[in-house]
């Protein structure tokens, strides 16, 4: 069965674990560092980080907290006599739970809940506007429930593992036209254009990741951590694929979108998809007793998937000679290291004063490069603060985010197709805020 070839990412978006949308800062004191939180510092965030590192623990730690950012994109072109576009501002409210507990000197247990993942976009359509052919609108979740042990082999090695039961659900809207679809079929034949909408509602998953980690006390300075996650794989479904006529003022038809699909518009669809896997290497060094640095690089592996392949309920016929039955979506990104510097300081016995920086490559390629994951080089400072008791501490922090200004020529086909040949993203600051609390129970 031949296939239509479409950079089709919405599936792919629910499942992103990497660069841009991955909250990689859970914890006020890990967000203060800047996430370099896998080798020397431990709390129960740990969890997240590197799991292992609960054998530092004493008793039994409850840490509660949250954190806040808001993010806006903002797009212009020298096609079509010069157009420009911010997507509408999107704020986020991450918590995040964690509890740890020491059985006896060599066995630890923890679970968390937080959330690894979210984004959303929404590009404006009161007025013409191109990058609806990629994506007008998409939002999504994912939620994971952590459940973690950690044994501790000798005073200077432990390991630790987690297993994630993630939660995801999101929604998409795409506009496509009759050209998008039947160019590649057709050796050039190119049909009246006509606009339609395509979304995909109710979206969810529920799949299992897994956590990996080691922590080895290399000296009375010096500490080196380990740690590796990804996921078995999940199954997307999509609870309504609705296909309908464009609603946008600058939509133009030329025949009915009935004459387009002959069958049902409305159906179910699901998503099989590889998610990636990153690993984590941190050093810690403690100059002194009241100065320790950690230094951490993430490695995502984006190659574990190159397609993502959607199965629809049932074929959609277009015109009178082809099935839509099954879109095909190809990602061939880099695997770029990301580098994150922390700091802590005991100014007093209660007071610790936290400093980071971090620097994050984007995977995307100009080819793969879209409106959809605008992915750009960033890199960010943070800072924070934290008060402590003999049995709790209350931490906050701030985190400075600077994301590139990216131009790309000749990047998405399907943009193209509209006349889109290029796409300039400004750079743009995101401000995050965080405050948890940690209690000896």
């Amino acid at each position: 069965m031949k296939k239509i070839l479409i950079s089709f990412t919405v599936l792919l978006s629910l499942s992103l674990f990497g660069t841009g949308f991955k909250n990689y800062e859970i914890g006020p004191r890990a967000t203060a560092l800047a996430g370099a939180f896998v080798a020397g510092f431990h709390d129960p965030t740990s969890i997240f980080y590197n799991p292992a590192a609960i054998t530092r623990l004493e008793g039994t730690q409850l840490q509660l907290g949250s954190s806040y950012t808001s993010r806006s994109y903002s797009f212009s072109t020298t096609d079509f006599d010069g157009l420009a576009f911010d997507s509408k501002k999107a704020s986020f409210l991450l918590p995040e739970f964690a509890l740890t507990h020491k059985f006896n000197k060599f066995l630890w247990a923890g679970l968390g809940v937080h959330t690894s993942s979210r984004h959303e976009l929404s590009w404006p359509t009161d007025r013409f506007n191109p990058l609806v052919y990629d994506a007008r609108q998409l939002y999504f979740k994912t939620q994971t429930f952590t459940p973690a042990i950690a044994l501790k082999i000798s005073d200077r090695i432990s390991i630790g593992a987690s297993m994630g039961i993630n939660f995801s659900s999101g929604e998409f809207v795409r506009h496509f036209n009759h050209d998008m679809l039947l160019v590649q079929l057709t050796n050039g034949l190119i049909q009246d254009a006509q606009d339609f909408i395509l979304s995909l509602k109710d979206c969810r998953s529920t799949f299992l990741s897994f956590g990996f980690g080691a922590s080895w006390k290399m000296s009375s300075k010096l500490d080196f951590g380990f740690s590796v996650e990804g996921s078995f794989g999940g199954v997307y479904s999509a609870g309504r694929v609705i296909v309908r006529e464009s609603d946008t003022p600058f939509a133009e038809w030329n025949h009915a979108l009935d004459l387009v699909f002959i069958d049902s518009p409305e159906q179910k669809a699901e998503a099989r998809i590889r998610d990636i896997a990153t690993v984590k290497l941190g050093l810690a060094w403690k100059p002194s007793q009241r100065l320790m640095l950690e230094a951490d690089a993430y490695l995502p592996f984006w190659m574990m998937f190159d397609t993502v392949s959607i199965q629809f309920e049932r074929p959609m016929l277009i015109e009178s000679f082809f099935r839509w039955r099954e879109v095909e979506g190809d990602f061939s990104w880099k695997n770029p290291v990301s580098l994150r510097i922390g700091a802590e300081y005991e100014a007093s016995e209660k007071i610790c004063i936290r400093m980071g920086v971090f620097l994050e490559p984007s995977p995307v390629q100009d080819e793969q490069f879209s409106a959809t994951f605008p992915f750009t080089d960033q890199w960010g400072l943070s800072a924070g603060l934290g008060w402590r008791s003999k049995r709790m501490s209350v931490s906050v922090a701030y985190r400075y985010l600077n994301v590139s200004a990216r131009n790309v020529i000749n990047g998405n086909e399907d943009l193209e197709l509209n006349g889109l040949t290029a796409m300039s993203f400004a750079s743009r600051s995101e401000h995050l805020f965080a405050i948890g609390f940690n209690c000896h129970l």
